[in-house]
């Protein structure tokens, strides 16, 4: 936090970069101005002439150390767009940015899935050790391979009915053969 900004400012060092986003952001934190800072530090990759994989990850990481809320953030993006239509380089489109706030998205919502699933196969699991014992590793694999919310939950209820394990696995074997 000591450097000298203006001497950081000058060299071509990309951590110099770093080091002023990281004092920018200390800097900023009451005064709201974090999409000034963050805007001018951007600028700052392009005129320095780095290559493209240079820019990226560098933003990538001042976007990080200097995070911005919704508001901010649609106001960063338009500054952006502005910066590269006056230096006619696009090394973070708008597409790009849209793709990767879609697919972390996405991610996110994949992983609360995938934890359902998981969480409703080991219901299934937990249910028959508790009635039957140690399940084979047969069934517990047939169980692992089974990717429908639904029928998993349908699975849960028609285990607490089943007499015994090669009722269940009648049970299972009909509900594979519905789907």
């Amino acid at each position: 936090m000591e450097y000298d900004s203006r001497a950081l400012e000058r060299t071509d060092n990309p951590a110099a970069l770093i080091v002023l986003a990281a004092q920018e952001r200390e800097r900023l934190r009451p005064s709201g101005e974090r999409v000034t800072a963050q805007l001018s530090l951007i600028r700052k990759l392009y005129e320095r002439g780095y290559r493209r994989e240079q820019i990226v990850g560098l933003f990538e990481f001042i976007d990080w150390v200097v995070q911005l809320n919704a508001v901010e953030d649609e106001q960063f993006w338009d500054g952006v767009k502005s910066i590269e239509e006056e230096k006619r380089m696009p090394y973070v489109t708008t597409g790009e940015r849209i793709g990767i706030e879609r697919g972390l998205q996405r991610g996110l919502q994949q992983g609360l899935q995938q934890g359902s699933l998981e969480e409703a196969r080991t219901m299934v699991l937990e249910i028959l050790e508790e009635l039957f014992g140690q399940p084979s590793a047969t069934l517990v694999a047939a169980i692992q391979q089974i990717e429908d919310r639904a029928s998993l939950h349908q699975l849960v209820r028609r285990t607490l009915h089943c007499a015994s394990v090669e009722e269940f696995q009648q049970t299972l074997d009909a509900l594979q053969a519905q789907a």
